[in-house]
């Protein structure tokens, strides 16, 4: 009635170091999915090319466009996102 052996020992730290791996990667792709859709740029919804964020305050003629691509500078155009916020479920498309 000793020590546990020690195959048995190693063998329940791999798997908690397995399930702690897996939690850190689960919470490293959920930031980076939340980076990447909740990036906002101010455009113009005609032209889908961004422009100054002071258009798309009250009354503006411009919107928010959310994730997608491009629209790095003024006058650039956006594609891949969505005037609306996405999530699981959401709509994204758009852009050209």
């Amino acid at each position: 009635m000793g020590a546990k052996p020690t195959t048995e020992r190693r063998r329940s730290q791999y798997v908690a170091y397995g399930i702690m791996g897996a939690v850190v990667l689960a919470c490293c792709g959920s930031a980076g999915y939340q980076t990447f859709f909740q990036r906002k740029t101010c455009v113009d919804p005609r032209t889908y090319q961004r422009i100054d964020q002071t258009y798309c305050g009250s009354g503006g003629t411009g919107r928010w466009y959310y994730g997608g691509s491009g629209g790095r500078g003024i006058g650039s155009k956006v594609n891949g996102g969505s005037f609306e916020r996405g999530g699981f479920g959401g709509h994204f498309g758009g852009g050209s």
